[in-house]
């Protein structure tokens, strides 16, 4: 019995990440419209080249088509790690904020619908598991529920939802919002800094006379 070509398999692989890769870029350009409305497996599939029933295989509903997506624009865009810095972290969303009017209508459709919503749903506990590793030099001596509340807050700071609100609500484009937020944010760890030393100065034991 003949073995099987390893290059079928390969091959395979190569046609089925260039399909993936047509479906990915068919999502991009429909969303630039700002209507995921308009991003079905249909219009997705004529504006691929593909087969309706191909898009399905490769994300069988809409959340993991749009995880897919937001994957593989970060790793296009060179996504890097959350900075564990306060100036690192401030820096990153003077950066993103700004970066975000480019992909204004993608982001838009991603925060505002349903499928959107359940999207980020989805990556809440790794998001949240993220952030608390980054943030613990801030929120590391913190009892619940406080120390939520700062994460929370925080974390809100940092988002696509006050990009999108300070655009919308108040006409700030990105570089503004980035600014308004990296202030919002110093502020935060400022007090938090202060807290931190009152605590600990507390916790120390008091010398006797």
């Amino acid at each position: 019995m003949k073995a099987t070509p390893t290059y079928r398999s390969s091959l395979r692989a190569d046609q089925s990440a260039a399909t993936r890769e047509r479906i990915l870029e068919a999502v991009e350009a429909i969303l630039r419209g700002g209507d995921l409305e308009a991003a079905s497996y249909k219009a997705i599939a004529a504006r691929a080249g593909v087969r309706e029933i191909t898009v399905y295989r490769h994300f069988p509903n809409k959340v993991e088509l749009l995880r897919a997506f937001w994957t593989w624009m970060n790793e296009r865009r060179g996504d890097v790690a959350l900075a564990t810095t306060e100036p690192g972290l401030l820096a990153q969303v003077r950066a993103e904020f700004a970066a975000a009017d480019e992909l204004a209508p993608l982001l838009a459709a991603s925060l505002t619908s349903k499928e959107g919503r359940e999207m980020q749903k989805s990556w809440n506990a790794e998001r949240r598991e993220t952030l608390e590793q980054a943030l613990s030099a801030w929120t590391g001596d913190l009892a619940d529920p406080k120390r939520t509340q700062v994460l929370a807050i925080l974390h809100l700071l940092m988002s696509g939802h006050a990009w999108l609100a300070m655009r919308d609500l108040w006409g700030l484009d990105g570089r503004a919002a980035g600014e308004a937020s990296a202030w919002a944010l110093g502020a935060l760890f400022r007090q938090l800094r202060t807290e931190q030393r009152a605590t600990r100065r507390a916790r120390r034991p008091k010398r006797t006379p």
